[in-house]
């Protein structure tokens, strides 16, 4: 069965070809932030939560397999760096709430914060880790280390970087 392209994805064609393999809508850099945005909040809770990770103060992510400007690598390894102050929270364990559980933790705090009156979700926790993971992003994206200052939400000295986290809208659909 053949799929017609439809004309305005014809640009897209050559990336396609270039990347051999599954491209998806997500892939592109002007629609979404690829398996790393996917999966990097999963794939560093555990170790975030273990060690009690901030936000870092630097990022550096490379591209791995083919690469091309509109398009994600096929995958990428990160590195982040902080200065950090191990304190003492009273945790024995990694698992209960805060924890590491997977999709039976989300579940079940995503039906009582839904249906119920309190929630054992924590937000603070939760955005950190999105914090950490769109940083990876970031960088991967503009193909160099960046410095982080989370006060200000921005890289210091680097344009393009305030371009990618404000982003551009159409008329009507703002951030405001």
């Amino acid at each position: 069965m053949l799929i017609a392209t439809p004309d305005h994805l014809h640009a897209y064609a050559s990336v396609i070809a270039m990347r051999q393999g599954p491209v998806t809508w997500r892939d592109f850099w002007a629609f979404g932030t690829g398996s790393f945005g996917d999966f990097g909040c999963h794939d560093m809770d555990a170790p975030c939560w273990a060690l009690d990770l901030g936000v870092p103060e630097s990022v550096e992510a490379f591209g791995v397999g083919a690469s091309h400007p509109e398009i994600q690598p096929h995958g990428c390894l990160c590195r982040r760096e902080r200065i950090h102050r191990l304190r003492r929270s009273g945790r024995t364990s990694a698992t209960g709430p805060a924890g590491p559980g997977g999709h039976v933790r989300q579940s079940r705090t995503h039906a009582e914060a839904v249906g119920g009156p309190s929630s054992r979700l924590n937000f603070e926790y939760d955005a950190r880790l999105t914090e950490i993971t769109l940083l990876g992003v970031l960088a991967l994206r503009l193909g160099q280390k960046i410095a982080w200052d989370a006060a200000r939400m921005q890289v210091p000295g680097t344009p393009a970087a305030d371009e990618i986290i404000h982003g551009t809208y159409r008329n009507g659909w703002e951030v405001t």
